[in-house]
């Protein structure tokens, strides 16, 4: 977990957000628990079961936006760093993720209970990121197309991430200034 959160950077929170919930399904469905994103070309299924899949989906924006790092000797919203401005847009992702394996249906059901309980808040403060909702979970298990069983169960889960975009300001440091006689 990162010692001091900084927002993503806006088109950077997918990776945020399949950073944190990897890292916490990892932390309460023990080891051995493969975790991959989904949704990436040319990657076949891992090799070995059970797994985890984490997969982003569509983003819901929430508000207007507001500004970061504003210094009260600096323009209201410039960022401490003279001529940039922090923008941050508050919004949440939706996020699917799919359990694999023998024990899929109780690591949905943990998971899915640490997202609705402070335990799942406190686990992704670090990271930026807080929990709305989480669906209960659905058994998806069924035959693939070699003709083999595959346990499946999934839930889809709704996070608030705020990206944030830097944007350079227009400003002076250097004024000369003069009085010019009046007729």
């Amino acid at each position: 977990m990162p010692d001091v959160w900084m927002p993503p950077a806006t088109g950077d929170d997918s990776a945020v957000l399949v950073k944190a919930l990897g890292d916490m399904c990892a932390a309460y469905l023990g080891p051995g628990v493969v975790i991959r994103r989904g949704w990436q070309n040319r990657v076949s299924r891992p090799p070995a079961s059970p797994w985890v899949q984490i997969t982003p989906l569509a983003a819901t924006r929430h508000g207007t936006n507001r500004h970061l790092g504003c210094n009260p000797s600096l323009m209201p919203g410039q960022d401490v760093m003279a001529g940039t401005v922090r923008i941050v847009q508050p919004r949440s992702r939706r996020v699917q993720i799919d359990f694999f394996g023998p024990d899929a249906a109780r690591w949905a059901h943990t998971m899915s209970a640490a997202l609705w309980d402070i335990t799942g808040c406190d686990f992704l403060a670090p990271y930026g990121v807080v929990p709305l909702e989480t669906d209960d979970p659905r058994d998806l298990s069924g035959m693939e197309g070699d003709e083999q069983a595959v346990t499946r169960w999934m839930f889809e889960t709704r996070l608030q991430v705020n990206g944030v975009v830097s944007l350079p300001l227009d400003y002076f440091s250097n004024v000369n200034l003069g009085l010019h006689p009046q007729k």
